[in-house]
This record gives C-alpha cells, sequence and structure tokens, in this order.
C-alpha cells in the first residue's frame, strides 16, 4: 500500500505511511488468505483491516476514499517524518554487488550493481526484477562491504537465503537467495574508483 501510494505522489522527499492502530470492538475479522485475526487500522479516518502477514485489506470503496483523503491538500499527510539520511563513510568505499540471477525458462542473468538500496521485485522500479516476486518483494540495503543486508518487505511467498525463510539478514559473498523461482548468488565487493 505504501509503494503504490508514494507511486501516485509527485516526486519529493517523503517515506512510508504509517497505520495508526485502532481499538476494535467485537470479534476481529479473519485474513481472507491465512484466517487468522487482522488487526483494525486506518488512514485519514477510513477504517482498514490488516493482517500481519499478509498486509492490508480494504472494504468495497475504502481504498478509493483513502487514496481520496491522502491527496487532499487541505489535509496533513498521514506520513513518518523522514529520518537524516544516512552517509557512507568517506573512508568506506561503495559496495558493488554483483549477481547470477537463475529462472527456469529464462536466460541466466548477470547484474552489477553499485545503489546503497536495491530493490528486488516485479515493479518496474525495481533494481532486479524478478518474475514471480511481489511487486517490491525485498530490498537489499548495500551501505558498506561488511553491512549488507537483505530485508523481506512483508512478501507472500518468502525470500530465502540459503534455504533459510529470512525477514532481515546479513549478505555474505557465495550466499544464495531464492524469490519465487528465482536463485540468486551474490558477490560482494568494494568498488573500485
Amino acid at each position: 500500500m505504501s509503494e503504490m501510494v508514494l507511486e501516485m505522489l509527485p516526486p519529493q522527499p517523503i517515506s512510508r505511511l504509517e497505520l495508526a492502530v485502532l481499538a476494535r470492538t467485537g470479534e476481529p475479522i479473519a485474513c481472507p488468505t491465512c484466517k487468522g485475526p487482522m488487526h483494525a487500522t486506518t488512514i485519514h479516518g477510513v477504517a482498514l483491516d490488516r493482517c500481519a502477514r499478509h498486509g492490508i485489506w480494504c472494504d468495497a470503496g475504502e481504498l478509493q476514499r483513502a487514496l481520496e483523503r491522502v491527496a487532499d491538500p487541505k489535509r496533513a499527510p498521514p506520513l513518518v517524518p523522514l529520518a537524516p539520511a544516512r552517509k557512507r563513510s568517506a573512508t568506506s568505499p561503495p559496495v558493488e554487488l554483483a549477481f547470477r540471477i537463475e529462472t527456469p525458462g529464462e536466460m541466466v542473468q548477470e547484474l552489477r550493481l553499485s545503489e546503497e538500496i536495491i530493490k528486488l521485485g516485479r515493479t518496474s522500479s525495481a533494481s532486479v526484477r524478478l518474475t514471480g516476486a511481489n511487486r517490491m518483494h525485498a530490498i537489499i540495503d548495500a551501505m558498506a562491504p561488511d553491512a549488507v543486508w537483505l530485508i523481506d518487505l512483508g512478501s507472500s511467498t518468502g525470500t530465502y537465503l540459503n534455504g533459510t525463510r529470512i525477514t532481515k539478514a546479513r549478505l555474505r559473498t557465495g550466499d544464495r537467495i531464492v524469490i519465487g523461482s528465482s536463485t540468486i548468488e551474490v558477490s560482494i565487493a568494494s568498488k573500485r574508483s
């Protein structure tokens, strides 16, 4: 939901939506996917239901009302203030990541990227586009060669590192990431000037 709203807003430095938890009276509504209890949340007074595993569920008209209220210039945006931008240390060289991506039925892909945040998913804004992944499936936070993190973004099918499902884990050269039917082998190095 946050990614969709951010793509609809004009380009400016903003961050993710902050959802407020509501006190619900009566029994919680069951998630249509896992049947677990959902928790009430709201965006500018539009009540929504959220499953911790599967995200936000909107009833008829709720998404449209929430987006209209988010876009209303008379209302303060329901956004978390930006944290100060992280800066790479002058002594820390940029990180270069090399990916070897194998997907059944497709040619093997090889990519080299030097971005601090690498998006993995099937959306057009992803640095590493993968079929069979969620739109925004996971990110790699690559601030320094010894601090490269793989973070799952609450994907429905999960992100696996060396055979183990993760939410956040440190990446090292030789690690194998599995997202959907794609297997990604990672190499990490300091970028040469």
